[in-house]
């Protein structure tokens, strides 16, 4: 479906005049958003190579670290839940689903696949089953913005593992992210918000 002129023909000029509002808009928004925090130094957000940056414990980072449930394509009952397995496509949807037994359901959190395409980390906004390929990373202390900054950071961990080496429950709970950090050297959740 696409807008139309006069004579019926797709209006590109419309919807390039469209998007261009649009995206002024977001700018707007985003300028008035920035005015706000206090994370402005020299009438800007500090670029991310003047940061300091420090190592922390992923445990620290995330208090909440468990594994999705195993879940055989036989056993999948037809439905609208997002099944997120350990692809590295479509923000690792794998399909859709209606299983209420036997399976892990999580929200807000991001999830870091185990095996097939290891170490691949999204964020997860809504409701959806995991699978046992991947393993579920919560925190409250994270927001939508903040998680998409984390779940970049922690998808580094791709560089250290492969099929052939998968990311174990025991390898997990030893790994550590490299996080920028406020004047404490605690993780500044502001400037990655």
């Amino acid at each position: 479906m696409l807008p139309v002129d006069n004579a019926d023909k797709p209006d590109y000029a419309f919807m390039e005049e469209y998007i261009k509002e649009r995206e002024q808009q977001l700018i707007q928004k985003y300028i008035a958003h920035v005015r706000n925090t206090s994370v402005i130094i020299r009438g800007g957000i500090t670029p991310l190579h003047e940061k300091d940056w420090a190592e922390f414990d992923i445990r620290t980072v995330f208090p909440a670290i468990r594994r999705g449930k195993r879940l055989k394509t036989a056993d999948h009952i037809e439905g609208n839940i997002p099944y997120v397995s350990s692809s590295a496509a479509n923000n690792a949807v794998d399909a859709f689903i209606g299983n209420e037994g036997h399976i892990r359901k999580y929200k807000n959190c991001i999830t870091l696949a185990n095996s097939g395409s290891v170490g691949t980390a999204f964020y997860h906004c809504y409701e959806f089953i995991a699978s046992d390929h991947v393993t579920a990373l919560q925190s409250n202390r994270l927001n939508k913005y903040s998680y998409l900054f984390v779940a970049t950071m922690v998808s580094r961990l791709q560089e250290k593992y492969s099929f052939n080496r998968e990311i174990n429950d025991l390898r997990i709970n030893k790994e550590k992210v490299l996080l920028p950090v406020d004047s404490d050297s605690q993780p500044d959740w502001q400037y990655m918000e």
